[in-house]
């Protein structure tokens, strides 16, 4: 049943009546197949051109609700059906994209987590719709494009643009360009890591270490000190952060 879908959004087959009462008569079997299995076959649906058509035949057979958590979402399925999701670049994107309407972040992990998802793709689809769901979240901003790295400040823009009818590319050049103006880009770059703040204290060991840090990593991207070792010990010691 769900191949049979798959194929209307990747071959962009049409289902005759008989095959949709079928569907529609026969769907609750779908709880007897491994979710493993609809996952795959979910993904290769997302993947193909017609994703909009074969969403929608979900919800006129009522196929979803034998899905793992979309028992109660058909509402919310529908608005992220009406969405050109094919436009996205990846997978990973669709989803986020899809959950933005089903559920909140807290609520994320126990849903992919239903579907069998690997944990580093559940991280990935969490860390995405954080950004989306962060409406005042500014993908420029320099502390976010460092934590957030960016790809996924790339990612959360092309969704937030389909999900507000924007050209999919707007404000992308912005944000490679603050993200190659960096000073830093991961924190390996950092002129001071662990050793030198337990270096400048007689303090032992503790997570007021990555509380500094993370201080003067702050500090280093917005251009406040410059990333040089003796330029970052004098605004530890002016700031009496040690």
């Amino acid at each position: 049943m769900m191949r049979a879908v798959r194929f209307v959004s990747q071959l962009g087959f049409s289902c005759s009546e008989e095959t949709i009462l079928s569907l529609e008569r026969n769907r609750s079997l779908l709880q007897n197949i491994s979710v493993e299995r609809i996952l795959v076959e979910f993904d290769k649906l997302l993947q193909g051109p017609l994703v909009k058509k074969a969403l929608q035949l979900l919800l006129d057979t009522e196929l979803y609700a034998f899905m793992p958590g979309f028992q109660s979402k058909g509402q919310a399925l529908a608005e992220a059906a009406k969405l050109d999701l094919q436009k996205l670049e990846s997978l990973d994107e669709q989803w986020a994209t899809i959950l933005y309407f089903i559920t909140e972040v807290t609520d994320i992990e126990e849903f992919l987590r239903n579907w069998r998802m690997p944990t580093k793709r559940i991280r990935h689809i969490q860390s995405l719709l954080r950004l989306l769901k962060d409406n005042e979240c500014d993908f420029t901003d320099k502390m976010l494009l460092y934590t957030n790295g960016l790809d996924d400040c790339l990612s959360a823009n092309r969704i937030r643009n389909l999900l507000t009818n924007k050209v999919l590319d707007e404000n992308e050049a912005s944000i490679r360009q603050q993200w190659v103006a960096l000073p830093i880009q991961q924190i390996s770059q950092l002129a001071v890591n662990g050793t030198h703040i337990l270096q400048w204290t007689k303090k032992a060991k503790g997570p007021w270490i990555r509380a500094i840090l993370h201080t003067i990593t702050e500090k280093v991207i917005y251009e406040e000190i410059p990333n040089e070792l003796d330029a970052i010990k004098k605004e530890v010691q002016r700031c009496n952060l040690i």
